[in-house]
């Protein structure tokens, strides 16, 4: 709940969030992105550069270190 609030707060439309594919945590993240009352594009990747891809076709390009 706090990083619904979080990114309600900082005007944040678009998550690129990267975590290996598990049924339970995918369900419990959509269980908490539901209640949020604001859309967000969300984008679930299973590896860091799918993510970093993402971002930068969005207009944020990321340089790992």
């Amino acid at each position: 709940l706090q990083l619904i609030q979080w990114l309600s707060k900082n005007k944040l439309t678009m998550t690129a969030e990267v975590y290996s594919p598990h049924v339970l945590k995918k369900l419990h993240v959509e269980r908490l992105v539901s209640n949020a009352k604001f859309e967000i594009n969300r984008q679930c990747f299973a590896h860091d550069q799918e993510a970093f891809d993402w971002l930068a076709s969005q207009g944020f390009p990321i340089n790992p270190l």
